[in-house]
């Protein structure tokens, strides 16, 4: 593969992911874990047993920037909830820094099987007709700790962005979509931020089997650097179009992507 072409390819996951990053509030990963888990395969850029690794790893280092491309739109919109967005921090950066520790645990054929089925049962929940009870009001701050340490780390373990996680659990407490996402997108500077520090402490304990200068603490460099710029450009856009929208159809957008990818990631799982 030449570097024309990987320049190309690289850019182009970080625009679609940017985009659907800010329209959805998912981080974009959803887009750049299976892009660069096929990219990788397709190109044998890493062993097999490294590549969903590497890709997790690299997807939660852009999410990064593109949680902070759209966070900054949201902001300007007056639509984060920051009295939810207070509850959940803490808890979700905790959980970030765990998930690189226990995604070491898994052999890389049940890493992406539990990627594919965490994707499809979001999708199925999202996709649905279920509305909350009227009655459901936001969480103590137990329990709100609870459920953002389980944001964290499976976001982390997916390298999906808290949006995955957090979206549906404020929609559960009555949280308009919009704001639902706009404070899914602000969790998820913290959130892919502890996970990439989770998975270059994780990679001290368990380094690649065969070293390369690009990578630092599983996270490919140069997919890191191009897709990042592709995403922070591209999220503002996305949240702009997200505010025009109608959030019935936001949910159905982001149930029938989630599916996509998860069938796709599955499918794959099966041949690894």
């Amino acid at each position: 593969m030449t570097p024309l072409f990987f320049f190309a390819l690289t850019i182009a996951i970080g625009i679609l992911a940017g985009f659907l990053g800010g329209l959805l509030g998912i981080g974009g990963g959803i887009i750049i874990v299976p892009a660069l888990i096929l990219l990788f395969d397709q190109f044998q850029l890493f062993p097999s047993g490294s590549a969903s690794l590497i890709a997790v790893a690299t997807s939660l280092s852009c999410i990064i920037f593109t949680s902070l491309g759209a966070t900054i739109q949201q902001m300007r919109s007056n639509m984060v909830d920051w009295d939810i967005a207070k509850v959940f921090l803490v808890p979700t950066i905790l959980g970030g820094l765990i998930c690189g520790f226990v995604a070491i645990q898994f052999s890389p054929a049940a890493f992406r099987i539990g990627i594919a089925i965490f994707l499809i049962v979001i999708s199925s929940i999202m996709f649905s007709d279920w509305k909350p009870n009227p009655s459901h009001t936001l969480p103590t701050r137990v329990i709100g700790a609870m459920l953002g340490i389980l944001a964290g780390c499976i976001s982390g373990l997916a390298g999906i962005g808290g949006g995955n996680i957090v979206v549906p659990i404020l929609t559960y407490y009555n949280r308009p979509i919009h704001r639902a996402i706009a404070t899914a997108s602000t969790l998820g500077i913290p959130i892919a931020l502890a996970g990439t520090i989770g998975y270059f402490l994780a990679a001290k304990s368990k380094p690649l089997v065969i070293p390369d200068a690009n990578i630092m603490g599983y996270v490919y460099i140069p997919a890191f650097v191009l897709i990042s710029l592709g995403t922070f450009v591209a999220a503002p856009i996305g949240v702009k179009v997200a505010h025009r929208a109608d959030p019935k159809k936001l949910r159905k957008v982001f149930s029938i992507l989630l599916l996509i990818v998860g069938i796709r990631l599955f499918l794959a799982s099966l041949n690894f």
